[in-house]
């Protein structure tokens, strides 16, 4: 079937509206899958910060491209 990007927001939109929490929210869509997620222990979610490169524009030019995949993953 297609793709909808937007499906888990309109599914967070739609709880809210039906009275559920935020918490509640955010348990269901991110703290669950996290968790669940997370038991495989490839689950990486560290995110190193970066700077803006030039004039506040965060576009990396000419940054090294990320480190390919072994093969067979």
């Amino acid at each position: 079937g297609r793709s909808d990007p937007l499906k888990t927001r309109k599914v967070g939109d739609l709880m809210l509206e039906e009275g559920f929490g935020e918490d509640d929210v955010d348990r269901v869509l991110w703290r669950n899958p996290v968790a669940f997620y997370g038991l495989s222990g490839r689950l990486d979610l560290d995110v190193t910060a970066t700077a803006p490169t030039h004039e506040g524009n965060s576009v990396l030019r000419g940054a090294p491209a990320a480190e390919p995949l072994p093969t067979g993953a």
